[in-house]
């Protein structure tokens, strides 16, 4: 199973060191899914994280950790699909050209616009709970 992971829910992953992103860390770390990432995606999470009320507030080894992972371990993409107009926000089609560039099932978003549409071609926009439970079904025996 591949996701990608919007900005907002990769430096919630950084800001609290418990709960939603931790359960995402661990499940991408057990290899229950594959995280999909482009060019793009790095660069606005790199901007984000640079903001005065963001940068203070997050741990740097936490920061180097999760950039490291991303850089090594994600799938990445060439960023060169372009699908304007995907979502409402036009800002918000780097993350389906992400997601139909490395085959992704899923953008995984608080995100209340993205969530609302619901869903582009086969890949489905959901929160991040929804995402682990989702995973866990997927890991569940069949009878």
């Amino acid at each position: 199973m591949r996701a990608v992971l919007d900005t907002n829910v990769l430096v919630s992953l950084l800001l609290k060191s418990g709960g939603v992103g931790a359960w995402l860390i661990s499940l991408w770390a057990e290899g229950r899914y594959e995280v999909v990432i482009s060019q793009d995606i790095l660069a606005e999470l790199l901007e984000i994280l640079d903001r005065p009320h963001i940068s203070p507030r997050i741990k740097p080894d936490r920061r180097l950790a999760l950039l490291s992972r991303l850089r090594q371990r994600a799938v990445w993409t060439s960023g060169l699909l372009i699908v304007s107009p995907a979502t409402p926000d036009l800002n918000d089609d780097m993350l389906v050209s992400t997601a139909l560039e490395g085959e992704a099932d899923y953008i995984v978003t608080w995100d209340k616009a993205l969530l609302s549409f619901g869903q582009y071609q086969h890949i489905r926009f959901v929160t991040p709970q929804e995402f682990i439970a989702l995973l866990n079904q997927s890991s569940l025996p069949t009878p």
